[in-house]
């Protein structure tokens, strides 16, 4: 019944005329106080968000150093055994002491340009001839792991490896569906993206042998894309093909794709590329001849005479020893943190291979900002935080002082009543955060809404941030979700309650040291 008593009197006295103008004011100040507290609490974790998003799906980019040979076309046997060894001799994590350690998670090694012998085709088979670029790397690559940054749309997936047969698969650069590539509008990369439409690449099948012409026509493939890679930047190929198609293409050191492989290729599901056989014959002449025979594709030539078949090994990773690597990509272990690529470099130029291997970063102009970005804010917010805790601080200390002085003639009569000063103390310091709780529930819940209004001003400011690059479009990857979570308001609560008892309890304590014999003289 006390206790009913007590916040019943806290009720009626709060919304009582005099003294109604200081508690309006106090409650607008704490409510301003906490909205603005929680808008840019709300802002500093969502571009904090974003920061890590976008070095997470900028990892192909920025995580990554580019190892080249320094005077040969190809790296050596030498170079890839040493390059393969790096990760397994990182420094141990607890020995570095917040330094650059200069670890690397993974090592790919890339085949490059097996597209030099095939003829590429728009979606439209029009006559124009598509100048692409390609690039194979071993199965189980970390270029071919989700983790390491690779956004798969649709049924995509990273090649598997089929140790006795040999698979032709291609995954597509999802930059290279448009006017530029394949040819297709916006509606249907969409539809594509979304796994609602089947993908398929036209590839030619021909070799020119001699000056009189083509004497290898399997003609056009459409050839079902096994997945399709979101890297619009010009620092990865068009296409990826599987391993296999490496293995093919530098098969016995031919440097050269000879459209014959196709014949003993199989698709991702197992199923023969061209269902088509091949029969040895001799002709008129008594050369021998290979002949094809079966069933033809739809729009694909029937010129079945093939007067160099080649036929491959029965298990594709035979051929593994005999691929020549053109480059690398180191995949950087902390690769957020801008220091790692120098540590990287300097690893590679000061070990044995440095004076022959050259280390080159492909762009980390967009991580050097993002990681400039998060100081920013974090200072800001910082700042912002002292400020409002102030303005708490004053805000209470000024209420609760008129409030006070409006009601001394109530709290002499309390005394009188024989209230101690302890409980006149308790009693509007209770009053005061009271109106604080008011405050900040509203203000919480009026801020929430109103950050999402400021989503397009905080993007528009952090894409200023960000410098132009020519291997990356930040704005396909910078982009501020505007959300809260629950240690923002957490946060937003405890300091607002903090400062508005800090402010709050000089007030209380006057309260307690009111004379009841003057005040009540002071009503004769």
């Amino acid at each position: 019944m006390r206790s009913v008593t007590f916040f019943g009197y806290i009720r009626r006295d709060l919304l009582h005329r005099r003294g109604r103008g200081e508690v309006l004011m106090g409650f607008f100040a704490i409510m301003f106080a906490t909205a603005t507290l929680q808008v840019m609490l709300i802002i500093a974790y969502s571009v904090n968000q974003m920061v890590d998003r976008s070095l997470e799906k900028a990892r192909p980019l920025l995580g990554v150093i580019d190892v080249r040979p320094r005077y040969k076309g190809e790296l050596t046997a030498e170079q890839v055994a040493f390059l393969k060894q790096l990760p397994l001799q990182n420094q141990s994590s607890a020995n570095t002491d917040e330094k650059a350690t200069g670890n690397i998670a993974a090592v790919s090694l890339i085949v490059e340009s097996m597209d030099q012998d095939f003829n590429i085709w728009r979606q439209d088979k029009s006559s124009s001839l598509l100048m692409v670029s390609s690039l194979a790397v071993p199965y189980e690559d970390a270029m071919l792991d989700p983790n390491y940054g690779m956004t798969y749309f649709g049924n995509g997936r990273p090649f598997e490896d089929k140790p006795d047969t040999w698979d032709f698969e291609v995954i597509v650069n999802s930059r290279f569906l448009g006017r530029d590539g394949l040819g297709y509008d916006q509606t249907t990369i969409e539809a594509i993206l979304k796994g609602d439409r089947v993908l398929t690449l036209p590839i030619h099948f021909v070799k020119n042998i001699d000056s009189e012409g083509i004497n290898i026509d399997i003609g056009i493939l459409d050839i079902p894309v096994t997945g399709i890679i979101d890297l619009k930047d010009g620092a990865y190929p068009d296409l990826w093909f599987s391993f296999d198609v490496a293995r093919a293409f530098y098969y016995l050191g031919q440097r050269q794709w000879n459209p014959s492989y196709i014949l003993q290729f199989h698709d991702q599901t197992g199923q023969p590329l061209l269902p088509l056989s091949v029969e040895a014959k001799n002709n008129h002449q008594g050369i021998q001849q290979f002949h094809l025979s079966g069933e033809y594709p739809p729009g694909t030539s029937q010129n079945g005479i093939i007067k160099d078949y080649f036929e491959l090994p029965a298990k594709p990773s035979s051929v593994d020893d005999d691929i020549p690597y053109s480059r690398a990509l180191l995949w950087i272990d902390k690769f957020k943190d801008a220091r790692e690529r120098e540590a990287v470099m300097r690893r590679v130029n000061d070990s044995s291979m440095g004076a022959e291997l050259a280390s080159y970063p492909l762009d980390y102009t967009l991580s050097k900002a993002l990681n400039h970005i998060r100081p920013i804010v974090d200072t800001f917010v910082s700042t912002a935080i002292f400020i409002l805790a102030a303005l708490c601080i004053f805000t209470m200390l000024l209420f609760g002082l008129g409030h006070i002085y409006r009601k001394t003639r109530d709290i002499g009569l309390l005394r009188a009543c024989g209230l101690n000063p302890l409980t006149i103390i308790k009693l509007y310091l209770s009053q005061i955060m009271a109106l604080v709780i008011v405050g900040l529930v509203i203000g919480i819940i009026v801020a929430i809404p109103l950050a999402q209004l400021f989503e397009p001003w905080v993007n528009d400011v952090i894409k200023d941030l960000i410098p132009d690059s020519e291997k990356i479009d930040p704005t396909q990857i910078v982009e501020v979700v505007v959300i809260a979570n629950m240690a923002n308001i957490i946060t937003t609560a405890i300091t607002v309650l903090l400062a508005s008892f800090i402010g709050g309890i000089f007030p209380a304590l006057y309260a307690g040291q009111v004379d009841p014999v003057k005040q009540l003289q002071s009503q004769l």
